[in-house]
């Protein structure tokens, strides 16, 4: 129980610094890279499935926000699919 829960907590806590890097509202070549290291953080602390959920909402949060351009907006679930790859 103890794994669960610290794999849970570290998880929610990557997850809300990576929300928070991506709700500033920095440039996205400032973004990209930051969201990419909390990722890259996320897989040396918790594990691969740790990365790959933070992965998997990262997408959606950019297309929420207003990241993600007006024309890549219909491929985000293949940039969602990628980056879980």
């Amino acid at each position: 129980m103890w794994r669960n829960t610290r794999f849970l907590t570290t998880t929610a806590l990557l997850l809300a610094l990576t929300v928070a890097v991506q709700m500033v509202g920095l440039p996205q070549p400032v973004t990209g890279p930051l969201v990419n290291a909390m990722l890259f953080l996320a897989t040396l602390t918790v594990g691969m499935g740790g990365g790959v959920a933070i992965g998997a909402l990262t997408p959606w949060i950019a297309l929420m926000r207003g990241i993600v351009p007006p024309l890549a907006q219909p491929v985000t679930p293949f940039i969602l699919e990628l980056k879980t790859l």
